[in-house]
């Protein structure tokens, strides 16, 4: 750098990426002083820098008169406004793209419109001001030509053209309804403001991995918002030359498997590497370079950051949109990896001499960001602000803290300021260690409202992601943990033996199953009795359902599942399952979990009549994580030549009746969303099921789909049915138009049959609508056949044979449409189901959750907790009571410490508080200092019978109780202590467990026991002791693990799971979900 002195720099604005910028800027030697304008609290404590008040800063007179060698523009609003062109004006260097160059990102149609006149890539788009234009073209856009062919064109992308916060004016939609709506939201409710005057409808793009042949909506735009082949393009330019950053990949969705509303980004990885050098210099040169040029040849000089959201489709690269600065998230994962000095960098953009410029990025290096927002957010008007951040001094100091929205509260000390607070960043050798870092920070960080994503980076945890050369965990490669292990196989292919000889039929290959493990299995269909067959085959998995039995351990359902996916499906294809195959894909599963699977999938073959003939189960290291598995399965079936072949298309005619028959729940559909709300609802898996009390939610929703080979097949093959549809995701509207003819639509009567509670429960809880509902679940009908009228009565007989639930639901009509509309009607699936009432239908929510609630709200224990001080378990035993599941609730907090801080917090969580206050009246007790311990002890006793309180929990409270106290409460007063039990009993049980040289610790939660405090132990959990702990670092362990383990003890003791014995002992009357064997 060419400066005589050391150079002072401008940075305007306020959030996590100006954080970042100048955490970097502070590194640099060239850097003298850094003024923010206006900054933040984590700025604030920045070396060489000074945060200024916006009310105080004309920015054009601070930078003369502080003789500011560079000011960095970084916000989009400012860009928007022309910053730049006023301080370029005044000979002041500045950094950022002119108001002109800048409309690529601040207008979204001018974006558009750029890419479209210049020929750079992009989503076909319209551009609207009038919202009923706007609407017709999404509900006429499902077929377009593109590149000579037909696709699926689905116009559910709605933008804000304007500038909106956080990326909220961006909706991503799953149906033209959805999309319509966003576009009132936009434009009529005008949620946005001036910035949804003018919108842009763009096509649904989707990443070249996926097919669009058969749409599960839901889940297409979970796997689309979240494609691994979604990344983001930075670089820097001068307006001449770019130079490219490492790659980023942006999880922009709200909550886990990219549900939820669209924010400005709750994670980011870095670097992406699933690239080829070829798509790289496409990007370079043929996107970031083009737009570079064009911009300077219109006379829009571009200099600053530039970067463009990529994805890779089935038709190459296209762009997204454009952005004009560093994003929050990119820049606080890929400064920590730039080598090279930023203020370099950035003088060279601004001075226009980039191609001087050498950028060294740190090689073998990996980052991960995990952003901390509060409750509401992104709806701004929905986040509530000033709740104390407490825990930043227990991470560990190699993650990297950017604050996006916090400020100093009265005592100097941050408080939440805007719905972006934290970003945490990890840095590693690899990928998963730095991921690891970013988690274990989120962990030990605490406000109000607080969440966060819990699966960010899922997409690199992959091998080139360098997973399989983890240099903290290198073995021999003889390792059992990196192969597999022969024997346990062996022994494995012997137990299946006993599991599949029950399921052989004529023409299995292995008829004594004495070969079993060869290779390739044999069927021989002269065997079976088919003469001229026709094979029908099908092949499903089982979906998010995995991650249910894997956290309940319920293992036994789940292979059921796997065969009724696969041989329902080609049921509907008039064929007789005859052989199974399965693939169990693992790491690490124990060999009764392994059985358990397998004893699943031969009951479902038994159930479905077909021979269960071979499989795989794979042993894969490194790409599945300890306990994490996945299931496929393969059904092959026959139907003879001669035989009616389903479905009969051509024989479907105006008035055929439409017959469901019930499900068994909600099958293997739509688990992703039941999770979601599940988790919305702080429900836990072995709670009281809300729409069925008396079984646990694992128990329900781990029913094993109905197989329906048994009742339906002699019905399919006596010629009386026309056509049959297995409904799986997609529900109603998605899987019954498969087997209509174009000609023909389906006319469904919501009415004609019970809405099961499990799904009133579910819309009800999650907010979903109706129409939701039916495009996602089967709503309580399985399989639905097509039944020509004079055949009814005889299909209805059948069914009633075979004890089989049924309904007329619908009927098979022709459509009222003119002869304009017909072939646009013949290529869109989703106008061939024809609903009515349907919101009627669910109108039956009402009835259903507020009583099941209010029955759990009723018969809740009532809890006090005793307390001398901060009160942290105090607090998870309020948030966990506040739960919708939950069957207790804190009525009263007790303190003996008048300045007990803890006193403060529970009145913050409306909880009624009394004290050990000298003189105090009303709820108050007397001190001991004042009265006796008796008399003290007594009021105590007093206050907690007034109260009802059932149920005593000592958080942290410094008094010894009396036998007399103990002795009223014994088996109904439990205490945790912060050591495992009965090591380390003393006051400072961590400096006593450092001192032994203990390799383990944690804490213990045990029954109140007269004499010795110490009574039975209820439950216990431990934490590494570490070579390099301190006492504090191993308290802050500990207490990370108390906050979990009190709350689901004192549970197990409220619902009697686990009682005081005579003996003094705790004695479990049930064991806890995730201890069952």
């Amino acid at each position: 750098l060419m400066l005589n002195k050391p150079a002072v720099v401008v940075v305007i604005g306020s959030g996590g990426r100006e954080h970042a910028l100048i955490w970097k800027l502070s590194q640099s030697e060239h850097v003298g002083k850094i003024f923010a304008l206006p900054g933040n609290f984590g700025i604030a404590s920045l070396p060489k820098t000074q945060c200024i008040d916006e009310d105080d800063a004309c920015v054009e007179y601070f930078c003369v008169k502080n003789k500011v060698d560079l000011v960095v523009v970084s916000p989009e609003a400012s860009l928007a406004d022309g910053v730049v062109d006023t301080l370029t004006a005044l000979g002041i260097r500045c950094l950022g793209p002119t108001k002109a160059a800048a409309q690529i990102e601040s207008s979204k149609a001018y974006g558009k419109l750029f890419m479209k006149r210049f020929g750079i890539p992009t989503a076909e788009f319209e551009i609207f001001a009038d919202s009923e234009k706007a609407k017709l073209h999404i509900k006429r856009s499902a077929k377009r030509e593109i590149d000579n062919r037909f696709c699926e064109y689905n116009a559910w992308v709605v933008k804000a053209s304007g500038l909106t916060a956080s990326g909220s004016g961006v909706y991503v939609s799953t149906s033209d309804d959805q999309a319509c709506n966003a576009v009132d939201d936009l434009i009529n409710r005008k949620v946005h403001g001036a910035a949804g005057k003018e919108i842009v409808v763009e096509k649904l793009l989707v990443g070249k991995e996926l097919s669009v042949r058969r749409l599960n909506f839901d889940y297409l735009i979970q796997l689309f918002v979240n494609n691994i082949f979604q990344f983001l393009a930075l670089c820097f330019t001068d307006g001449y030359c770019v130079k490219m950053m490492p790659l980023v990949q942006n999880y922009k969705r709200l909550l886990d498997n990219n549900c939820g509303p669209n924010t400005g980004g709750m994670g980011a990885c870095c670097p992406y590497l699933d690239i080829s050098v070829q798509h790289i210099r496409f990007i370079e040169e043929c996107i970031l370079q083009k737009v570079v040029n064009i911009l300077r040849e219109e006379g829009n000089m571009y200099k600053g950051i530039l970067y463009v959201d990529v994805m890779i489709t089935e038709f190459g690269i296209r762009v997204l949109e454009f952005n004009c600065t560093f994003g929050d998230l990119e820049a606080q994962v890929l400064l920590p990896l730039l080598e090279t000095d930023l203020l370099e960098v950035l003088f060279c953009c601004a001075d226009q001499t980039l191609s001087q410029c050498s950028i060294c990025w740190k090689t073998g290096r990996f980052s991960c960001g995990i952003l901390l927002a509060g409750s509401g957010y992104p709806v701004l008007s929905n986040v509530h602000t000033g709740y104390p951040v407490e825990g930043l001094d227990q991470r560990r100091k190699d993650v990297l803290v950017f604050h996006s929205g916090t400020k100093a509260d009265s005592s100097g000390l941050p408080v939440t300021s805007d719905g972006r607070v934290l970003c945490l960043v990890g840095i590693g050798n690899t990928f998963r260690l730095a991921r690891n870092k970013a988690y274990d920070a989120a962990q030990c960080v605490n406000f109000k409202g607080i969440q966060y994503r819990s699966d960010i980076g899922n997409g690199f945890l992959l091998p080139n992601y360098g997973i399989l050369s983890d240099p903290e965990s290198e073995t021999s490669f003889l390792d059992s943990e990196c192969s597999v292990e022969l024997s346990f196989a062996d022994d494995l292919v012997k137990s299946l033996v006993h599991v599949c000889q029950p399921i052989v039929r004529p023409g299995s290959g292995v008829l004594d199953y004495s070969q079993l493990g060869e290779y390739g299995a044999a069927f021989d269909l002269r065997l079976s009795g088919y003469r001229d067959p026709i094979l029908i085959s099908g092949t499903d998995g089982v979906g998010t359902k995995l991650l249910i039995a894997a956290k309940a351990k319920q293992y036994d359902t789940i292979g059921v599942d796997l065969v009724a996916v696969c041989v329902n499906d080609i049921l509907t294809r008039n064929a007789e399952p005859l052989f199974f195959l399965d693939c169990i894909a693992q790491t690490d599963l124990r060999e009764e979990v392994l059985l358990a699977l397998l004893q699943g999938i031969a009951k479902g073959c038994l159930e479905a009549g077909c021979s269960l003939i071979g499989g795989k189960t794979a042993c894969m290291p490194g790409l599945y994580a300890r306990g994490e598995f996945e299931l496929a399965g393969f059904a092959v079936g026959a139907v003879e030549r001669s035989q009616i072949a389903l479905p009969a298309k051509e024989r479907m005619e105006n008035g055929d009746v439409i017959i469901g028959i019930a499900s068994n729940g909600f099958h293997s559909n739509g688990y992703s969303l039941i999770k979601s709300v599940l988790d919305s609802q702080n429900i836990e898996l072995n709670d009281p099921c809300p729409w069925n009390p008396q079984q646990t939610v694992a128990i329900n929703l781990l029913l094993p789909t109905k197989i329906y080979v048994n009742t339906l097949l002699e019905l399919l093959r006596s010629g009386r049915v026309k056509g049959a549809a297995h409904i799986t995701g997609g529900g109603l509207v998605d899987n019954i138009p498969r087997i209509l003819p174009s000609n023909l639509i389906a006319k469904i009567d919501m009415s004609t049959w019970p809405i099961p509670d499990e799904f009133l429960w579910l819309a009800s809880a999650g907010s979903i609508s109706a129409s939701e509902m039916v495009n996602v679940f089967n709503c309580g009908i399985g399989m639905v056949l097509i039944v020509g009228r004079k055949d009814v009565p005889y299909v209805e007989a059948h069914l009633q044979s075979r004890s089989e639930r049924f309904f007329k639901i619908g009927t098979i009509e022709k459509p009222k449409i003119d002869s304009t509309e017909k072939s646009e009607l013949e290529h869109a699936d989703h106008n061939k189901v024809e609903i009515e009432n349907l919101e009627v239908a669910f109108q039956q929510e009402n009835r259903l959750v507020p009583t099941l609630l209010n029955a759990n709200h009723m018969n809740r224990k009532r809890v006090a907790v005793l307390i001398s001080g901060s009160g942290s378990n105090m607090l998870s035993l309020i948030h966990s009571s506040k739960k919708t599941a939950s069957v207790y609730e804190i009525v009263l907090v007790i303190s003996n410490v008048e300045t007990a801080s803890g006193l403060l917090k529970a009145e913050e969580e409306d909880i009624e508080t009394s004290v050990g206050e000298r003189g105090c009246e009303g709820q108050g007790i007397v001190s001991h200092e004042d009265k006796s311990r008796e008399e003290f002890e007594e009021q105590i006793q007093n206050l907690l019978t007034s109260k009802q309180v059932e149920f005593v929990c000592l958080a942290g409270f410094n008094r010894t109780l009396s036998d007399w106290l103990v002795n009223n409460w014994l088996g109904k007063m439990i205490n945790i202590h912060p050591s495992l039990l009965p090591m380390f009993r003393g006051p400072r049980p961590h400096k006593c467990a450092l001192q032994a040289g203990v390799r383990i610790s944690g804490c213990t939660v045990y029954f109140v026991e007269a004499g010795n405090d110490l009574g039975g132990i209820i439950l216990q959990d431990s934490v590494a002791v570490y070579p390099d702990d301190s006492e504090q670092s191993l308290r802050d362990r500990v207490k990370a693990v108390e906050n979990v383990l009190y709350p689901k003890a004192l549970d197990h003791v409220v619902r009697g799971d686990v009682v005081r014995h005579d003996d003094g002992k705790a004695h479990w009357t049930k064991l806890p979900i995730t201890d069952q064997k």
